[in-house]
Order: C-alpha cells, then sequence, then structure tokens
C-alpha cells in the first residue's frame, strides 16, 4: 500500500529534510513524499536531485489555489505563516492528485528510527 507524506521546509532546512526522507525510505519503499518548497533554492535543489519519490510543490501553487492566504501572508511572521499553511498544503495535494485518498502531514525534522535503538537490552 502506498503511503503519502507532505512536508515543508525551505533550504534552511533541507538536511532535516533529507534525513526524514532517508528514514521513510528505511523502512517503506512505496510512499511519496510531497515536499512543499518554501524558496527556489529548495526547488532548485530537487530539480537537480531528483528521487522517483519526492514530488516537490512550489509554495506559489498553494498561495494561487489558495488567494486569501495573501491577506494573511502580510500580516504575519515568516515563521507564523509557515504555521499557517499547515492545513492548506495537505488539502492543496488531495485536490491535485485526486487518487490519494489520504495524507500524513510531517515536520521535517521528524524521524523515523533508523534502528532499535533498545536491541540489545
Amino acid at each position: 500500500m502506498k503511503l503519502n507524506f507532505a512536508t515543508i521546509f525551505d533550504i534552511n532546512y533541507l538536511s532535516r529534510g533529507l534525513i526524514l526522507y532517508e528514514s521513510i525510505k528505511k523502512w517503506h519503499d512505496d510512499f511519496v513524499l510531497y515536499v512543499v518548497c518554501l524558496d527556489r533554492e529548495t526547488e532548485d535543489y530537487f530539480s537537480k536531485n531528483k528521487k522517483n519519490d519526492i514530488e516537490t510543490i512550489p509554495l506559489s501553487q498553494i498561495e494561487k489555489h489558495f488567494p486569501e492566504l495573501a491577506g494573511v501572508k502580510k500580516t504575519r511572521s515568516y515563521t507564523d505563516y509557515i504555521f499557517t499553511l499547515s492545513p492548506y498544503y495537505p488539502s492543496y495535494i488531495i485536490e491535485k492528485y485526486r487518487a490519494i485518498s489520504f495524507i500524513c502531514s510531517l515536520d521535517c525534522d521528524q524521524l523515523f528510527p533508523i534502528q532499535n535503538r533498545f536491541s540489545k537490552i
């Protein structure tokens, strides 16, 4: 069963996002990680380093789909605006990719255990 995950980050969190991706890949090989790219540098990275199980989405696509975000963006700090996007990008993904029946949003600094640290107990 294909799993669908979504996360959001900019170039400052790229390394964390890649570790999240590797930790998912360690445990499951049939998944898609939808990455909302908050800046051009992140988009450029994934353009040059394509992965079959990562689908990138520029933030501009979400902002175009939900025009009410334009007004909100002007009134919030960068960090607060990113948190504001939490319900928007999973909704966008489910609307755009109609075959998806569910999606799990993950913070890019989450990590699925790479190995069982308690196996020697």
